[in-house]
């Protein structure tokens, strides 16, 4: 295996022999450490040695190993649970290990997106995982998951469905009781680690929602789903382009897989088809199939390595393959951004509305900080402006909440400001030193596909970055690259060319920061690229 990495939630540990007080106190800190960098969990792996050599542990090193471990845990109140052991040597295993924190004031939050092509069952996946209930061959589990009754009659997702399930100390999915779906509030109180799906649409049309649920969202994985019965179509490929631009994790579910049991030659180009893709200059990843706990773990480890993708097989009618992926779902870890080590606030504004009896409520994702009933923040950009408010309440998964911290999606009721005066795209801080009011950017960026229209300065297209979905121009091409037998001063962009361009956002000043990746897009046309600099 490759070296132990200091940063991270893994640990690796050949054994533990000595039990006295002052070990214990120093393997107790180093677990702490370890499950803060997971966000409130670890994984431990006995019978590997730092340099990532396995050698193994016999059965009598691992007694003694575990009862050091048991004693750190206890002085830490986290849980443990066996995930795998493997016979690595005559008497010798390796095992892995998930080491938890157990706060019943705080779960580990997970956000999952779900993306593929239009009728690849979406929504079906996600009405089964969080009630528990066979579809019926028909899409009846995606009616727990619609916002509209357009979407009902169409059966065709146009917004971004938000749902999440729970997971038990035991790693039990408990969002559902007897094939009834919970309610959020009856999830949160009892789970360890909850997940938030974002159920992003499909069809072509949708394109520019899908793109501004995964800037918005950030999430720690996509799921793309991949109907068996008719392969990687065209709006699949944009999936997980924007994956591999965004630079956002992602696996592969197959659905729809009795469809296909009488057909196995269609399953065959299905599978050939996602190997194709997977392989291709652009993406460079390694298909990973799972077909054992086993894997789900090796999965799980090597998950944030952008090396390999997992590839589940499902059917939503049988439920064959949904125990493997819920136990994938438990052990997802959570991405690691040291950006959000701060103590100012950032609330990302994606949904406004007016409550009754209430007044203006905003939801979005708070990115940094930390907020409290009756906090003065500061709201904006409206009309170049940033205005005060005062936080009223505060509501996370339906539950009232006192106080909340970054890392999760948030609704804060507002007083000092209307519905009408709020835009997506906003913000909410808390200090004026963070108030920006950027009109013009530069970029490094790489022209990833194009059409027959070249790119040149004066170029109108969409970029979307963070919560931010606005028309922009290119005014300026600078220091070109190309791989082509071309002028590389001609200041005309084409498929596969690297240069660094000047943008003027249109519609007013935008709250835009620097270092943040953006995705250029319009039709067919897709420049992706980071922010140098911000005017």
């Amino acid at each position: 295996m490759e070296r132990e990495n200091n940063e991270g939630n893994i640990e690796y540990k050949l054994k533990l022999i000595d039990l006295s007080e002052l070990k214990i106190e120093k393997i107790a800190t180093q677990m702490k450490y370890r499950c803060r960098q997971g966000f409130g969990e670890c994984i431990y792996l006995l019978g590997i040695s730092d340099s990532g050599n396995i050698i193994g542990i016999n059965d009598e090193d691992y007694e003694i190993t575990m009862k050091c471990i048991n004693n750190a845990l206890y002085k830490n109140n986290y849980i443990i649970s066996t995930l795998t052991k493997k016979l690595v040597d005559e008497n010798k295993y390796i095992y892995e290990l998930l080491i938890r924190e157990q706060n019943h004031k705080k779960y580990i939050d997970i956000k999952v997106a779900v993306a593929g092509s239009v009728d690849a069952g979406k929504s079906t996946f996600l009405g089964v995982l969080i009630s528990g209930e066979k579809d019926n061959g028909k899409g009846n589990s995606r009616l727990n998951v619609f916002n509209f009754p357009h979407e009902i009659i169409s059966g065709r997702t146009s917004s971004i469905g938000h749902q999440i399930c729970g997971f038990d100390k035991n790693g039990i999915n408990i969002s559902f009781k007897n094939n009834r779906k919970l309610a959020w509030p009856d999830i949160v109180k009892n789970s360890i680690k909850i997940i938030n799906f974002y159920d992003l649409a499909g069809h072509e049309k949708y394109l520019k929602t899908t793109i501004y649920g995964l800037c918005n969202s950030s999430p720690d994985l996509v799921i793309i789903m991949v109907a068996a019965n008719r392969g990687i179509l065209k709006m699949t490929k944009e999936h997980i382009f924007l994956c591999v631009a965004l630079q956002i994790p992602f696996c592969i579910v197959i659905s729809k897989i009795d469809l296909v049991v009488d057909t196995p030659n269609i399953l065959k180009d299905t599978n050939i088809s996602i190997n194709k893709i997977l392989k291709d200059d652009n993406i460079r990843r390694k298909p990973f199939r799972i077909k054992s706990s086993d894997d789900i773990v090796n999965s799980i480890v090597n998950l944030h390595s952008n090396i390999i993708v997992p590839i589940f097989k499902i059917s939503n009618t049988t439920l064959e393959g949904v125990d493997f992926f819920n136990k994938f779902l438990n052990l997802i870890p959570k991405k690691h951004n040291d950006d959000k080590k701060t103590d100012m606030v950032e609330m990302f504004i994606d949904c406004i509305w007016n409550v009754p009896n209430i007044g203006t409520v905003v939801g979005g994702f708070l990115n940094s900080g930390f907020v409290k009933t009756g906090d003065k923040l500061y709201i904006g950009p409206i009309n170049n402006l940033y205005k005060q408010i005062t936080i009223r309440s505060i509501h996370c998964k339906r539950v009232p909440l006192q106080e909340v911290e970054h890392g999760t999606y948030t609704c804060f009721a507002l007083k000092g400001i209307y519905k009408q005066d709020i835009k997506k795209g906003c913000v909410i801080i808390s200090d004026k030193s963070q108030q920006i009011l950027c009109e013009r950017i530069t970029a490094e960026i790489e022209v990833f596909e194009t059409h027959s229209t070249n790119i040149k300065e004066g170029y109108t297209c969409m970029l979307s970055t963070a919560n931010i979905k606005t028309p922009c121009i290119i005014e300026k091409i600078e220091n070109k690259i190309s791989d082509r037998d071309v002028v590389n001063d001609d200041c005309i962009l084409r498929s596969n060319d690297k240069a660094t361009i000047t943008l003027k956002i249109m519609n007013g000043k935008k709250y835009i920061k620097n270092n943040n990746n953006i995705l250029l897009n319009e039709g067919l046309t897709k420049l992706f690229g980071h922010i140098t600099n911000v005017f």
